[in-house]
């Protein structure tokens, strides 16, 4: 799990738990090698083998944009601040960098710049490479390993509407859309087995003959906060994060997004733009994540997943 910790004086720091049950939670060590690093927040962590690498970033500078930094270590800690280029992820191009992912023998950063939707890519977390290309009206949030590259989502713009896009990527090919539904305007915010966005709906996205095929939507789109939406599987099954309004929902499927049924929450979650929530899975446990503001709070649940402790 990772994050940061905010000091009495205001002053903040990254921090870094793990846990072997997602019950007893002990600190790693970190080892920032710069200013910015020393007080970033830690906004995103993959694993690959034994090797882990982190992603962070610290409001700064001049024009106080994210100063972004990532990290690379064993599994056991500590992870060390990677030292890179400012224009590696800032400079006049940057916008953001999001997620981190692993897979076709690389790890991946998911983000965009002034020219779109684009990812850093590394073989082994130590240093990253940018990868710009798919077009100034894109938009990427998230990616999943393909083959011997990656499928990167998000949305792309034409005449002033927003819909859901996907494309191909990989070091030697570079980037190619790839066909995906559009029932109405939105992004596609997650990608595992099957890709899950908003679009008219929240909905689940399955391949059908080289297709990206939207299944039926389902939750509550309400006003407010924009909509979104993560997933992980648990023994099996779907599960879906959604964000919408001021409040979180959770929806379960059991046939890869064509049908679902809501879930109870540990208690009724109220969502603001300082809310952040996550869910995450493994064989036989969902395991949920939120942070109001006031401090964070972890929530399991084993099969049939149907009460948090």
């Amino acid at each position: 799990m990772v994050g940061g910790v905010r000091e009495v004086s205001g002053e903040t720091r990254p921090a870094l738990w793990s846990s072997a049950d997602a019950v007893s939670w002990r600190p790693m060590g970190l080892e920032p090698v710069s200013f910015y690093g020393g007080q970033s927040v830690l906004s995103s962590v993959a694993c690959s083998g034994r090797s882990l690498v982190l992603l962070g970033a610290k409001s700064g500078g001049v024009h106080g944009n994210p100063r972004v930094s990532s990290w690379v270590g064993p599994l056991s800690g500590p992870v060390r601040e990677v030292s890179a280029p400012f224009e590696l992820f800032g400079g006049p191009d940057a916008v953001n960098a999001g997620r981190t992912r692993t897979g076709a023998g690389q790890f991946l950063i998911v983000g965009n710049r002034a020219s779109g939707a684009s990812v850093w890519s590394s073989p082994d977390g130590a240093a990253f490479v940018l990868r710009p290309g798919a077009g100034v009206s894109s938009w990427a949030s998230d990616a999943v390993a393909s083959g011997s590259g990656w499928l990167v989502v998000g949305a792309a713009s034409s005449g002033g509407v927003r819909r859901p896009a996907v494309w191909s990527w990989a070091v030697a090919a570079g980037w190619s859309a790839v066909s995906v539904d559009s029932p109405g305007s939105g992004e596609l915010f997650w990608a595992g087995p099957v890709l899950l966005g908003v679009s008219d709906g929240f909905r689940a996205w399955r391949p059908v003959g080289g297709r990206w095929v939207a299944g039926p939507a389902f939750g509550v789109v309400g006003p407010g906060v924009p909509p979104v939406v993560s997933g992980a599987v648990a023994a099996g099954r779907l599960f879906a994060l959604t964000g919408s309004g001021d409040r979180f929902g959770l929806s379960v499927s059991a046939d890869s997004g064509g049908t679902w049924a809501g879930v109870d929450l540990p208690a009724p979650w109220s969502r603001s733009v300082d809310t952040v929530a996550a869910v995450a899975g493994s064989a036989d446990r969902l395991v949920l994540l939120r942070d109001g503001g006031s401090g964070a709070r972890v929530y399991m649940s084993d099969g049939p997943f149907g009460r948090f402790r």
